[in-house]
């Protein structure tokens, strides 16, 4: 068993750690103080008693929306950020360019730019269906909600869309440094050194293998797909569910996926950690259908049934 595959393993499962610890930042039910929870929760109390006023509301609802996009827009460059600095523990431990974990600028605002605009317009899609409501005069309830139902202003489907493009900027920005990596790396001030064929060459050895954190929230998509290789410039083949589709070239595979890849020699693709992490997939996809599944702590592409 190779200790580089195994490193190279951990640092894929600590990139999900990172991608958990992303979401909880922007929050949930269970995590109520994260930035976008408090950013919901705090205009409720406020806009609540100016309901009977339309264009109050209208102009807090500017000033709302433009709080979470810049909310949103710092924790995506944040993911860019974790993206790149993984990908770079990957090159200094293959010794594929001298360390530089920096993402210049441009690249940065490349990765991080369209992420905005994505959720800037799912945030004007559930102001405008505020606006509507106003406009017919409808029960305020329908907008705030109370304990008997959601109402418009739930932070829910915002946070599903601004969770999957988190784990898509890590994703992304992971990927982007590992391709400037193999075609020769950042160099100077910003700039791209020309492709290097000692590198390229260096870059045809490589794999890239799915790590899922194996715990009871883990899906079966993940399971299924964890341990799988594929070419660096290849797709990987997923069969579980959920999933957005039957194949993808990174992660996120579905909504709220902690999966990452890990960078392995083409050398230690069939060692026994490969074997370990696919028996570890199939002990807990027969543990959920027995029934015998239970909690698991800490996560861990091997946390195997005993």
């Amino acid at each position: 068993m190779s200790k580089a595959h195994e490193r190279a393993i951990q640092n894929a499962l600590d990139t999900g750690d990172d991608i958990n610890a992303l979401f909880d930042k922007l929050g949930s039910a269970d995590r109520p103080r994260g930035v976008v929870m408090s950013l919901y929760r705090s205009f409720l109390r406020e806009v609540e008693p100016h309901l009977d006023n339309p264009p109050v509301v209208r102009e807090m609802l500017r000033t709302f929306k433009t709080r979470l996009t810049v909310a949103f827009t710092q924790v995506f460059e944040q993911a860019a950020v974790v993206g790149a600095n993984r990908a770079e523990r990957d090159i200094v431990r293959n010794d594929i360019v001298e360390n530089n974990a920096l993402l210049p600028d441009p690249i940065l605002s490349q990765l991080t730019q369209p992420a905005r605009d994505a959720i800037a317009a799912a945030i004007d899609a559930q102001i405008n269906a505020v606006y509507a409501q106003l406009a017919m005069g409808r029960d305020p309830v329908s907008i705030i909600g109370d304990s008997g139902r959601v109402g418009l202003l739930s932070p829910s489907s915002i946070l599903k869309i601004g969770k999957r493009i988190v784990a898509e900027m890590v994703s992304s920005a992971r990927d982007q440094r590992l391709r400037e990596a193999f075609s020769g790396g950042f160099g100077g001030i910003g700039g791209l050194i020309l492709p290097n064929a000692n590198i390229a060459a260096k870059a045809e050895v490589y794999k890239r293998q799915a790590i899922a954190a194996i715990d009871e929230r883990t899906t079966d998509c993940c399971l299924r797909v964890n341990g799988q290789v594929v070419g660096v410039d290849e797709l990987f083949r997923l069969t579980g569910t959920p999933r957005y589709a039957d194949k993808m070239a990174d992660p996120p595979f579905h909504d709220y996926c902690r999966t990452s890849v890990a960078l392995v020699h083409e050398d230690d693709i069939d060692d026994r950690m490969t074997s370990d992490m696919k028996k570890a997939a199939i002990a807990e996809i027969k543990a959920r259908e027995d029934g015998s599944r239970a909690t698991i702590n800490p996560a861990d592409s091997k946390s195997g049934r005993s």
